[in-house]
Protein backbone atom coordinates (compact mmCIF):
# COMPACT_ATOMS: atom_id res chain seq x y z
CA UNK A 1 0.00 0.00 0.00
CA UNK A 2 2.74 2.52 -0.40
CA UNK A 3 1.09 4.39 -3.29
CA UNK A 4 -1.85 6.01 -2.56
CA UNK A 5 -4.48 7.58 -4.28
CA UNK A 6 -3.78 10.93 -2.56
CA UNK A 7 -0.14 11.03 -4.21
CA UNK A 8 -0.79 12.60 -7.39
CA UNK A 9 -3.25 15.41 -5.74
CA UNK A 10 -0.12 15.88 -2.66
CA UNK A 11 2.34 16.52 -5.58
CA UNK A 12 -0.19 19.20 -7.32
CA UNK A 13 -0.52 20.97 -4.08
CA UNK A 14 3.22 21.10 -3.27
CA UNK A 15 3.61 22.72 -7.10
CA UNK A 16 1.09 24.81 -7.30
CA UNK A 17 2.01 26.52 -3.60
CA UNK A 18 5.27 26.50 -4.80
CA UNK A 19 4.13 28.54 -7.87
CA UNK A 20 2.26 30.74 -5.52
CA UNK A 21 5.47 31.46 -3.36
CA UNK A 22 6.91 32.02 -6.64
CA UNK A 23 4.62 34.78 -7.97
CA UNK A 24 4.96 36.70 -4.52
CA UNK A 25 9.11 36.42 -4.91
CA UNK A 26 9.04 37.78 -8.60
CA UNK A 27 6.94 40.89 -6.59
CA UNK A 28 9.37 41.16 -4.22
CA UNK A 29 12.41 41.03 -6.14
CA UNK A 30 10.61 43.53 -8.42
CA UNK A 31 10.30 46.07 -5.34
CA UNK A 32 13.77 44.86 -4.80
CA UNK A 33 14.71 46.41 -8.09
CA UNK A 34 12.66 49.63 -7.81
CA UNK A 35 14.93 50.28 -4.66
CA UNK A 36 17.97 49.53 -5.95
CA UNK A 37 16.99 51.71 -8.79
CA UNK A 38 16.75 54.96 -6.68
CA UNK A 39 19.65 54.12 -4.64
CA UNK A 40 22.05 53.43 -7.90
CA UNK A 41 20.83 53.93 -11.17
CA UNK A 42 22.01 51.18 -13.33
CA UNK A 43 25.43 52.84 -15.07
CA UNK A 44 25.74 55.27 -12.99
CA UNK A 45 28.51 55.65 -10.84
CA UNK A 46 27.41 58.34 -8.74
CA UNK A 47 25.47 57.97 -5.49
CA UNK A 48 21.76 58.84 -6.40
CA UNK A 49 20.78 59.61 -2.81
CA UNK A 50 22.46 62.62 -1.07
CA UNK A 51 19.69 62.61 1.70
CA UNK A 52 21.10 60.43 4.45
CA UNK A 53 17.25 59.36 5.87
CA UNK A 54 16.59 58.63 2.55
CA UNK A 55 19.21 56.29 1.80
CA UNK A 56 18.97 54.91 4.84
CA UNK A 57 14.82 53.99 3.84
CA UNK A 58 15.60 52.74 0.46
CA UNK A 59 18.54 50.59 1.59
CA UNK A 60 16.29 49.39 4.75
CA UNK A 61 13.59 48.34 2.00
CA UNK A 62 15.94 46.88 -0.23
CA UNK A 63 17.77 44.55 1.55
CA UNK A 64 14.00 43.39 3.48
CA UNK A 65 12.20 42.76 0.48
CA UNK A 66 15.64 40.89 -1.06
CA UNK A 67 15.07 38.65 1.86
CA UNK A 68 11.42 38.51 2.22
CA UNK A 69 11.53 35.34 -0.34
CA UNK A 70 13.79 33.40 1.93
CA UNK A 71 12.57 33.72 5.08
CA UNK A 72 9.84 31.30 6.00
CA UNK A 73 6.89 33.19 5.94
CA UNK A 74 3.27 32.34 7.87
CA UNK A 75 1.92 29.28 6.43
CA UNK A 76 -1.76 29.79 4.58
CA UNK A 77 -2.13 26.32 3.42
CA UNK A 78 -1.89 27.40 -0.16
CA UNK A 79 1.01 28.90 -0.53
CA UNK A 80 4.99 27.67 -0.18
CA UNK A 81 6.62 28.62 2.88
CA UNK A 82 9.77 29.93 1.44
CA UNK A 83 11.47 29.80 -1.97
CA UNK A 84 13.23 26.13 -2.94
CA UNK A 85 16.90 26.28 -1.05
CA UNK A 86 17.88 24.96 -4.65
CA UNK A 87 17.52 28.27 -6.29
CA UNK A 88 20.99 29.09 -5.22
CA UNK A 89 22.54 26.30 -6.41
CA UNK A 90 25.45 26.75 -9.26
CA UNK A 91 26.00 30.75 -7.94
CA UNK A 92 29.38 32.29 -7.96
CA UNK A 93 30.37 31.14 -4.81
CA UNK A 94 31.47 35.15 -4.10
CA UNK A 95 27.75 36.10 -4.77
CA UNK A 96 26.81 33.33 -2.80
CA UNK A 97 28.67 34.94 -0.03
CA UNK A 98 27.31 38.35 -1.42
CA UNK A 99 23.81 36.68 -0.95
CA UNK A 100 24.74 35.51 3.08
CA UNK A 101 25.85 39.27 3.33
CA UNK A 102 22.81 40.43 2.56
CA UNK A 103 20.77 38.39 4.65
CA UNK A 104 22.65 39.33 7.86
CA UNK A 105 22.26 42.57 7.12
CA UNK A 106 18.65 41.96 7.31
CA UNK A 107 18.72 39.50 10.37
CA UNK A 108 20.77 41.98 12.23
CA UNK A 109 20.78 45.40 11.17
CA UNK A 110 17.55 46.29 9.12
CA UNK A 111 14.88 44.23 9.86
CA UNK A 112 15.86 43.60 13.66
CA UNK A 113 17.63 45.53 15.87
CA UNK A 114 20.30 43.04 17.41
CA UNK A 115 23.05 45.37 19.21
CA UNK A 116 25.83 43.82 18.37
CA UNK A 117 26.45 45.97 15.12
CA UNK A 118 26.28 48.87 17.43
CA UNK A 119 28.89 47.82 19.99
CA UNK A 120 25.91 49.18 22.71
CA UNK A 121 27.45 50.17 25.77
CA UNK A 122 25.26 51.32 28.79
CA UNK A 123 26.54 52.97 31.99
CA UNK A 124 25.10 54.01 34.87
CA UNK A 125 26.33 57.04 36.73
CA UNK A 126 25.35 58.77 39.94
CA UNK A 127 21.60 57.11 39.36
CA UNK A 128 21.25 58.57 35.30
CA UNK A 129 21.31 55.87 32.30
CA UNK A 130 23.61 56.97 29.67
CA UNK A 131 22.98 54.63 26.47
CA UNK A 132 25.53 55.22 23.94
CA UNK A 133 26.73 53.21 20.94
CA UNK A 134 29.83 52.78 20.41
CA UNK A 135 30.12 52.11 16.67
CA UNK A 136 28.34 54.38 13.72
CA UNK A 137 28.47 51.59 11.92
CA UNK A 138 24.54 50.39 12.22
CA UNK A 139 22.39 50.44 9.74
CA UNK A 140 24.94 51.68 6.86
CA UNK A 141 24.09 49.26 4.24
CA UNK A 142 26.18 48.49 0.92
CA UNK A 143 28.93 50.33 -0.65
CA UNK A 144 28.16 51.85 -4.00
CA UNK A 145 30.60 48.87 -5.01
CA UNK A 146 28.42 46.56 -2.84
CA UNK A 147 24.93 48.14 -4.92
CA UNK A 148 26.79 46.96 -8.09
CA UNK A 149 27.23 43.39 -7.09
CA UNK A 150 23.73 43.06 -5.78
CA UNK A 151 22.55 44.27 -8.70
CA UNK A 152 24.34 41.12 -10.31
CA UNK A 153 23.19 38.99 -7.56
CA UNK A 154 19.44 40.38 -7.91
CA UNK A 155 19.63 40.07 -11.77
CA UNK A 156 21.18 36.29 -11.87
CA UNK A 157 18.68 34.95 -8.52
CA UNK A 158 15.63 36.96 -10.66
CA UNK A 159 16.20 34.98 -13.48
CA UNK A 160 16.25 31.70 -12.05
CA UNK A 161 13.03 32.09 -10.33
CA UNK A 162 11.28 33.54 -13.48
CA UNK A 163 12.34 30.35 -15.23
CA UNK A 164 11.07 27.89 -12.99
CA UNK A 165 8.28 30.03 -12.60
CA UNK A 166 7.64 30.08 -16.02
CA UNK A 167 7.84 26.43 -16.26
CA UNK A 168 6.15 25.80 -13.43
CA UNK A 169 2.82 27.61 -14.62
CA UNK A 170 3.62 25.74 -17.97
CA UNK A 171 3.29 22.71 -16.28
CA UNK A 172 0.59 23.16 -13.98
CA UNK A 173 -1.38 25.20 -16.99
CA UNK A 174 -1.57 21.93 -18.86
Amino acid sequence: MSSDASEPALALATRRAAFRRMVLSHFDFGETRDFLDRLSPAGSSVEATADPVLRRALMTAMVVSYCRPFAKSDPDGETARQLPDDLLEGLEPELLQFHDRVRQLRNEEFAHTDPAPAGLRVTWRDGFVFPMPVSNVTREGLTESELRKMRTLLTQVSTRLFDRYAALGTELSE
